[in-house]
């Protein structure tokens, strides 16, 4: 984009850049979301998921506008550790099948040690889903026996 553009800001609400005025930078925001990009690439941290939901902060488990059962939903797809992981590739041409040989060599040698740890946690982690799922639906079922033995009171306090 070669001149400044401005969008009125109902419609670029989302984006969460403070508004002046009730016009939003675009550049400004491109500029943002690249940074973002960039620093996510370089961190590695969590690669993108579309089954995610986008926007999602894993650091606060208290979400309130999460559901608890968004929760375990989202929990027992994290809680799945890929041993597989990335496909072995290199984008140097010249240096290809020596570079991929080395990696699937190192990978090997690595999965030996940590492949049985890894397959442990994914153990232990499907048993504490299967446990937050049980303490879940007794909730809810005590949810529903509180509420019936409310409404019950009610109708006896009532005559």
């Amino acid at each position: 984009m070669s001149e400044a553009a401005a969008v009125p800001a109902g419609v670029m609400n989302t984006v969460g850049m403070p508004v002046d005025g009730g016009v939003v930078d675009v550049e400004e925001i491109m500029v943002s979301i690249r940074k973002n990009i960039e620093a996510r690439n370089k961190s590695r941290v969590c690669r993108e998921d579309a089954l995610l939901p986008q926007g999602s902060d894993f650091l606060q488990p208290g979400n309130a506008t999460q559901s608890t059962a968004d929760h375990l939903a989202l929990l027992s797809r994290l809680a799945q550790i890929d041993l597989e992981g990335e496909p072995i590739v290199s984008h140097r041409s010249f240096l290809r099948f020596p570079i991929r040989w080395a990696k699937a060599f190192t990978r090997f040698w690595v999965r030996k040690y940590t492949d049985d740890l890894l397959t442990r946690q994914n153990c232990f982690n499907a048993e504490v889903l299967a446990v937050l799922s049980d303490l879940n639906r007794q909730l809810e079922e005590q949810k529903a026996e509180n509420k019936r033995l409310r409404e019950q009171i009610e109708t006896l306090l009532r005559r």
